[in-house]
C-alpha cells in the first residue's frame, strides 16, 4: 500500500499541518505527516474531511488524529431523546393524516425536527410521524410488545446515525436536506398513494376529506 502522503488528497492535508501551524514545523517531518495520515485513514475519514477538520479548528496545536476524526461525527443522540423530540414534532402537525393540508403540515413538522437534530428529522421523513406505518402509531407503551418496539427502533434509530458519521467521515454532509424530504410531501405521492395501496379492491374510491 502507497504512504498516505502519495495519494491524491493527502497531499493536501500534509500541506494544511504545515501551513497551520507554522511554529511546528519541525514536528512534521515527512514520516510523521505519513504516520498522522495513516492514522487518520484508520479513523476512517477522507482528505476531504481531514481537509475541512483540519481547517475549521482553532486548536493552539494540531488535534490528534482521534480527537481530529470526532471532530466530524455529528453528536449522537440517544434513542429516548429522538422518540421526546419526535413526540414534540407529531403534536405540531396538529390536524388528521386524512387532512388535505396534512403534508404541508407534516414537512413543516420535520423541518422544526431539523433545528433540533437533523439525525431524528431523517428518521421522521424517512418513517413518518403520523399515519399508518408512522413512527407516531408504534406501540412503545404496550404493555406486552411495548420492550421489543424499543429495542427494534433502537437498532433502528442507531443505524441511521451510524450512516449519518459515515458520511460526516467521508466529507459530506451527515444527513443532505434530500433526506429531510417527507414522503407524504412528494409530488404524486404521499397519503393518497398510501391509500390507493391499502385499499381492499378498485370499487373504493380514493378520497381525502
Amino acid at each position: 500500500m502507497k504512504p498516505p502522503t502519495t495519494e491524491p488528497g493527502w497531499k493536501d492535508v500534509a500541506r494544511i499541518l504545515l501551513g497551520c501551524w507554522p511554529n511546528q514545523v519541525s514536528m512534521w517531518g515527512r514520516e510523521a505527516i505519513a504516520a498522522y495520515c495513516d492514522e487518520l485513514r484508520q479513523h476512517g475519514l477522507t482528505p476531504p474531511a481531514a481537509c475541512a477538520a483540519l481547517r475549521a479548528t482553532t486548536a493552539e496545536f494540531p488535534p490528534s488524529a482521534g480527537a481530529l476524526a470526532a471532530s466530524t461525527r455529528p453528536p449522537r443522540t440517544s434513542t429516548g431523546a429522538a422518540l421526546a423530540l419526535i413526540e414534540q414534532a407529531i403534536r405540531r402537525v396538529a390536524v388528521s393524516a386524512y387532512h388535505p393540508d396534512f403534508a404541508a403540515h407534516h414537512q413543516a413538522a420535520v423541518d422544526w425536527l431539523a433545528t433540533q437534530d437533523r439525525v431524528v428529522a431523517a428518521w421522521a421523513a424517512r418513517r413518518g410521524l403520523c399515519g399508518p406505518g408512522s413512527l407516531g402509531v408504534e406501540p412503545i407503551f404496550d404493555g406486552e410488545f411495548g420492550g421489543a418496539v424499543r429495542r427494534r427502533l433502537d437498532i433502528e434509530f442507531a443505524d441511521l446515525a451510524t450512516e449519518a458519521q459515515r458520511r460526516a467521515l467521508a466529507g459530506g454532509p451527515a444527513i443532505p436536506d434530500s433526506m429531510l424530504l417527507t414522503h407524504a410531501s412528494e409530488q404524486g405521492g404521499g397519503m393518497a398513494e398510501l391509500l390507493q395501496r391499502l385499499r381492499p379492491s378498485d370499487e373504493i374510491p380514493v378520497s381525502m376529506p
